[in-house]
């Protein structure tokens, strides 16, 4: 018998199709939008600066754009993509704003983005070009083009938002996640004044779910409407290569984005695969449930040219190898890569002390495929980005 599992909305999708509906003139209704904290930073940060976002049960509308400079600090919590992304949209639309975050976010850098948006007129001012950063009015100079100097597609779609009335084309040699060209594409090609934004399932969200299914004996389920973006299928690619039984249904493009359901069955007899560096910017935030995946195959393996998970919410290569080195996983970290060998699989249940929602989400996987069950205490850091985690994983073992 095969389980049915829904997700919520694609994060990324999300903030983007959000923003999007404060600086256009289309009404825009969006189903199945993502719920997580993060999302909330940004329509939070919205309303301040004149829209007028407002969430119903399952979809978001907004009737109001941005067009005034708010009254107050502009917080966007843990969320990277809120406060970089926002940058770029608030200096396109010339309005006055500080942006501020939570002492994570506080420490990630913002150079990335505020120094390309510098060289097209952005004034500013901050420390050490981080959090707290306070924006002036400014006219944007556009570019003709912008080639991207690191591996960010929060860079690129900021860059984006700033030059939407003035379109800069970027040229991306690292194969970034694309969905707000995409999200562009579709809407300047579609004239009408309201228009229905249906949300994806997040892949990101379902990677979890997927490695759990993999290992979890008897499971057989089918995730629905799931995100089928090519710059973000890298770990599900990962996973066919090692013939994992993973089987895509349905696939279909809604609104520019393609979309299928993921059906998936247990089979842990996968097969050696090395990641090839390149594969690693499709996958960026399922690196950590990768290194899980990997430690309950019969191969050792790496993944190199990781420094870009150094700077996320947390140094996320430190942070997995601590972590599963605790539940006696033979992991090391070197330079900006992983070395697993899993050649001794006499695995302990983790205790998980890490405030990062994905760190904690793959050690939860983890313990759930060797002892079938979840920390007693849920930790609310997963709201951040999969309210959800904890209903849908726990399902699994039932």
């Amino acid at each position: 018998m095969i389980s049915v599992i829904n997700i919520k909305g694609d994060k990324s999708i999300t903030h983007r199709i959000i923003m999007l509906s404060s600086i256009i003139s289309n009404d825009i209704i969006i189903k199945n939008p993502s719920n997580c904290i993060d999302v909330l930073s940004t329509i939070d940060a919205l309303n301040l600066c004149g829209a007028n976002i407002i969430i119903n049960n399952n979809e978001i509308t907004n009737n109001s754009k941005v067009h005034k400079n708010p009254n107050s600090i502009l917080d966007c919590g843990n969320s990277g993509t809120t406060a970089r992304l926002l940058i770029g949209l608030l200096f396109g639309m010339g309005i006055s704003a500080t942006i501020d975050g939570d002492s994570s976010l506080r420490s990630r850098p913002m150079d990335r983005v505020l120094d390309p948006l510098e060289s097209m007129n952005l004034k500013y001012k901050s420390l050490n070009k981080k959090l707290p950063v306070h924006l002036y009015s400014s006219k944007l100079n556009p570019k003709n083009t912008y080639t991207l100097k690191v591996a960010s597609a929060q860079v690129k779609s900021s860059i984006l938002f700033a030059s939407f009335n003035n379109p800069v084309k970027i040229i991306d040699k690292f194969g970034t996640r694309d969905h707000t060209e995409r999200m562009f594409k579709f809407f300047k090609n579609n004239k009408e004044h309201r228009i229905e934004y249906f949300v994806p399932g997040d892949i990101s969200n379902a990677a979890f779910i997927i490695c759990a299914g993999i290992f979890i004996k008897d499971s057989n389920f089918l995730i629905k409407n799931v995100l089928f973006n090519e710059s973000r299928n890298g770990f599900i690619n990962v996973l066919k290569k090692m013939n994992a039984d993973i089987f895509f249904k349905n696939v279909t493009e809604i609104q520019n984005e393609k979309v299928c359901d993921i059906l998936v069955r247990y089979n842990p007899n996968l097969i050696p695969y090395q990641v090839s560096d390149n594969i690693i910017v499709k996958m960026i935030d399922e690196i950590p449930i990768l290194a899980v995946v990997y430690c309950f195959v019969n191969f050792k393996t790496s993944l190199s040219n990781l420094s870009e998970l150094r700077i996320k919410e947390s140094d996320r290569i430190s942070e997995i190898c601590s972590h599963l080195n605790r539940g006696n996983v033979d992991i090391i970290e070197k330079n900006e890569s992983l070395y697993i060998n899993p050649d001794k699989k006499l695995y302990n249940t983790i205790n998980i002390t890490s405030k990062d929602h994905r760190i904690i989400m793959a050690c939860e996987v983890f313990n759930l495929i060797i002892s079938k069950k979840i920390s007693k205490k849920q930790h609310s850091e997963v709201d951040i980005s999969f309210p959800d985690f904890y209903k849908i994983i726990s399902n699994l073992v039932k």
